[in-house]
């Protein structure tokens, strides 16, 4: 599947659904019940499909989520993860500046 795609996908979790919006792992959960098809007949997250299918990163999910945020689209809804995420964009801004990081 190709970035657009992806970002298309989780554009329409994030519109749908708030918690994907403050939890990653719920857009990870969503996501590859959605459009990865890893779920049993009963509609269940399934190990067994879930290591036999192909599966988008979870890097990808996340990088595409952060990016998405960063453009102003469906932000966090919860104070403390806008508050934690901000924190942790500045220490990786501050650490870039000083060289830190590569």
């Amino acid at each position: 599947m190709d970035k657009n795609t992806i970002r298309e996908n989780v554009i329409e979790i994030l519109d749908s659904y708030e918690d994907a919006r403050n939890s990653d792992k719920m857009l990870m959960f969503l996501y590859w019940k959605k459009y990865d098809n890893v779920v049993d007949e009963e509609g269940n997250l399934s190990m067994n499909l879930f290591t036999s299918r192909i599966t988008t990163s979870p890097e990808s999910l996340v990088r595409i989520r952060r990016v998405i945020q960063s453009e102003g689209m469906f932000p966090p809804t919860n104070k403390k993860v806008k508050k934690r995420r901000k924190i942790r964009e500045r220490d990786m801004k501050e650490a870039l500046l000083f060289g830190e990081v590569v």
